[in-house]
Formats: C-alpha cells, sequence, structure tokens
C-alpha cells in the first residue's frame, strides 16, 4: 500500500513539472526509459548477490548453532579448542562479508543514480524557469520548483523498495529449489499406488515388518569410504533387535539407510518384501517410526508436537504420555523452546508420539542415552507391551537395554561381526575394547 501511495505521489510530481514546462516532459520521458533498463539488469545481478550473500552465511549459522548449545560448548572446552574454532568464526565471517559488500555497494551506486537523475530534472526545471519567466507564472513554477524538492526522497525510496521486493523473492526461490531438486524424493507413483491400495485395506503398512539388508554398501560421499560394507541380515516381523559396536562402527547409519536419508550404493533392502528404492519417501517414512537420539520440539502445541498427523483425541494423547511417564501440564501449552525441556525429557515424548502413531517396524537411534537406568527398563516395558507386534530395532549403549532382546547384531567397520542371541553374545561383548557401554 506505501509502495503505491508514494508511486502515485510521484506520479502526480512529474505530472506537475511537464504541465509547467512542457519541454521538460522529453527529459523525463528519457529518464524513465533509462531507469527501466537499469532496472532490468539491476534486479538480475542483486537477485545473483543476494543469493551469494545467503549463501556465504549459512556456514557461518551452522558454526554458531553446533558451537553455542550446551553440548557444543562443553565438546570445544573439553578438547581445548576454542582458539581452533575462533579462527574458523572468522574465516567464515570475513568471507560472509565479501558478498554482503557488493550488496551494499550496489545500493549506494543506485542512489547515486537516483540523485543524479533527479538533478538533472531539478536543472533543467530551474534553466526552463529562467528562459520562460516572461510567457508562463511565477506562481506555478515555484510550485512546481517546490514539488521538485521532494522528488528525490520520493523517487529514491519508490525504486529502492520496489528492487527489493524483487530480490527478496530470492528467499522464496531457495525454498522453491529444495521443493523441486531433491531427485531421490522422487515419487514412484505405480509402487505407491499399490502399497497405499494395501495401506487402505490392512489400515498401515508395513502389515508385517518383516526386514532383509542384502548386502548393502552406502557411503555419505562419492569421496569418502564406505560406512557400511555389504550389509547383511534378516530381520524377522515382530522380532526385537539390538544393534551394537563401537562408536562409528555403522549403528546410526544403519538406520540412515533404513529411511534413506542417505543412498544405497549397491545391494537392496526390503521391507515386507518391497525394495524401499521403489517407494517414495512419504510413504516409505511414514510407515515407519524413528526415535532419535535428540528429538525435535516444533514451536507449536503440546497437542501438535505429539499428534502430528491430528487423528487422536486427547484422551489417546493422555494415555501415550501416562505410558511414557511424561507429563505436561497442558496439552494446549506452546512449547517456545525446545531448551525448556532436558534431552531425557524430550525422548520421551518422543516416545509419547510414538505410542500414538503405532507402526508395524519402530526404530530407536539410543533413544535411551539421556534417561537414567530405571526410566529405561520402563521405557523397555512399555515398548514390549505397546508393541508387541511390531519389529523392533534398538541401537544400544547400554547392554542392559538389549540383554532380554530376541536378537543382537554387532557391527565393527560397518559389518556384521557377531548376529545371535544375548546368551550367545554375552562373551563376545565382554571381549570388546570398547564396550557399548562406554560408546
Amino acid at each position: 500500500m506505501a509502495v503505491t501511495q508514494i508511486g502515485l505521489a510521484m506520479f502526480g510530481l512529474l505530472i506537475i513539472i511537464t504541465v509547467t514546462t512542457p519541454w521538460i516532459g522529453l527529459l523525463i520521458f528519457g529518464i524513465v526509459i533509462t531507469f527501466a533498463v537499469v532496472q532490468y539488469f539491476y534486479t538480475r545481478t542483486s537477485a545473483q548477490l543476494r543469493r551469494l550473500d545467503l549463501g556465504s552465511r549459512t556456514p557461518l549459522y551452522t558454526l554458531l548453532t553446533d558451537t553455542v548449545n550446551a553440548d557444543g560448548l562443553c565438546t570445544l572446552q573439553a578438547f581445548k579448542s576454542q582458539q581452533h574454532f575462533t579462527d574458523i568464526n572468522s574465516k567464515r565471517v570475513q568471507a560472509s562479508q565479501k558478498p554482503f559488500f557488493l550488496v551494499k555497494a550496489r545500493q549506494r551506486w543506485l542512489v547515486g543514480q537516483i540523485k543524479m537523475s533527479v538533478s538533472f530534472i531539478n536543472a533543467a526545471l530551474i534553466c526552463f524557469v529562467v528562459a520562460l519567466q516572461h510567457s508562463t507564472s511565477a506562481g506555478l513554477f515555484a510550485f512546481a520548483l517546490i514539488q521538485a524538492m521532494s522528488l528525490m526522497e520520493r523517487l529514491n525510496w519508490f525504486f529502492t523498495t520496489w528492487v527489493d521486493v524483487e530480490i527478496c523473492i530470492v528467499a522464496a526461490g531457495r525454498i522453491k529449489e529444495f521443493v523441486d531438486w531433491v531427485p531421490e524424493e522422487a515419487i514412484q507413483p505405480q509402487k505407491d499406488h499399490e502399497l497405499r491400495l494395501a495401506k487402505e485395506k490392512t489400515g498401515m503398512w508395513p502389515t508385517q515388518g518383516g526386514i532383509v539388508f542384502d548386502t548393502v554398501v552406502a557411503r555419505y560421499r562419492p569421496e569418502l569410504d564406505p560406512a557400511l560394507h555389504g550389509l547383511a541380515f534378516h530381520i524377522r516381523a515382530g522380532e526385537r533387535v539390538g544393534v551394537v559396536g563401537r562408536t562409528g562402527s555403522g549403528k546410526s547409519t544403519l538406520l540412515a539407510v533404513l529411511f534413506r536419508k542417505i543412498n544405497i550404493k549397491k545391494g537392496q533392502i526390503l521391507v515386507d518384501g518391497t525394495n524401499i528404492s521403489g517407494i517414495s519417501l512419504d510413504m516409505l517414512r511414514s510407515g515407519m517410526t524413528l526415535i532419535p537420539q535428540d528429538p525435535v520440539l516444533l514451536e507449536i502445541s503440546m497437542h501438535a508436537n505429539l499428534d502430528i498427523e491430528g487423528k487422536h483425541t486427547d484422551e489417546e494423547i493422555w494415555r501415550a504420555l501416562e505410558l511414557s511417564s511424561r507429563f505436561p501440564s497442558k496439552l494446549d501449552e506452546v512449547v517456545t523452546g525446545s531448551s525448556r525441556f532436558s534431552r531425557g525429557q524430550k525422548q520421551l515424548l518422543a516416545l509419547a508420539r510414538a505410542l500414538l502413531r503405532q507402526r508395524n517396524v519402530v526404530c530407536l537411534d539410543e533413544a535411551t542415552s539421556s534417561i537414567d537406568v530405571e526410566t529405561d527398563q520402563a521405557m523397555q516395558q512399555t515398548l514390549h507391551s505397546s508393541f508387541g507386534a511390531a519389529t523392533i530395532i534398538t541401537i544400544a549403549h547400554r547392554i542392559s537395554t538389549v540383554q532380554d532382546y530376541v536378537r543382537i547384531i554387532v557391527l565393527d567397520n560397518g559389518r556384521v561381526v557377531e548376529n545371535g542371541s544375548p546368551t550367545e553374545l554375552w562373551k563376545y561383548l565382554e571381549g570388546v575394547d570398547d564396550k557399548p557401554d562406554a560408546a
């Protein structure tokens, strides 16, 4: 609305000046044409500079987020790496200032061009006033001169605001890129259609929860060594399986490939006999539940955080909270910041969320790492009683967490080194230097 008002006011000023001295209309017309050409190239150049500016800030914000939280500060102090990360921060700040300087220089250039153009108009108006002083009303000339004095400010505000609005569309363009340019999230219509029909008949997919890893090889980036080397095992439907191993042995990567957070280089993963590479991410991830080590709470109501799909009543949510041993004061309370909850409390809330979803495949990525032993045992009892027929895959950092599971898989350097019952593997676990207890 303000842009429209200023634009109309500026248009009115130009009409007044043109009526006073018709010959100056030719100069104004030429300046308008020039500005139209300048604005065409200026906007596109500014959009690219703005894109570079936003891209250069991303590493800086990432470093800031990773280091200012409690875990980041503790890690820096423990390894005495404060100066190292201070140097990294300084380098990233300097890198981010280069496109920022160009953005500001470009803005000052536009202001300078506008001031120069208005100066030409005012100088031409004064020349016409002197030349035509005997043929035109002095009052009309005076009114035109007074109005011309405010033309610079209004023209500057109008053009800078107009261009800034076009440049800000870059943010929407970046979001659209993330939506459109994600090749691994390409939907397979035919396979999805078949699975959705099966889901409508049975109420959910997967219907049983059987999982097969068939010589899976995966890496995080092409230039890195594989994180998983020919991983092969079979998890029967309804089986409770624990995954243990040294830090960096590939435990979390196992779940990453199952949920297709990273792509498989070789091999395949079957869920209920269906290759997950032919399923859309929406279908795949909505059919399984993941309780991560550090759950995310959005800044919305507690009710919406727990019941993301919006399918459950308050009574069902309170029941899930009772089973997970976590009681917020009220469900309509807005979570203003996840920092008000400890990591252990967030893990219990994630368990309540999983209880509401009721999927046939439940995965826990060290989901009990921040709670005490007694709460861990209560959580395992809840999983056993509430997900009796579901397939449960638990990445554990305590042996006690998975000692009553049907089977334990031991990973080392991305390979399965042991696969059997807890009794059979107890001797092996005791012989590992870096026990899962200490992982």
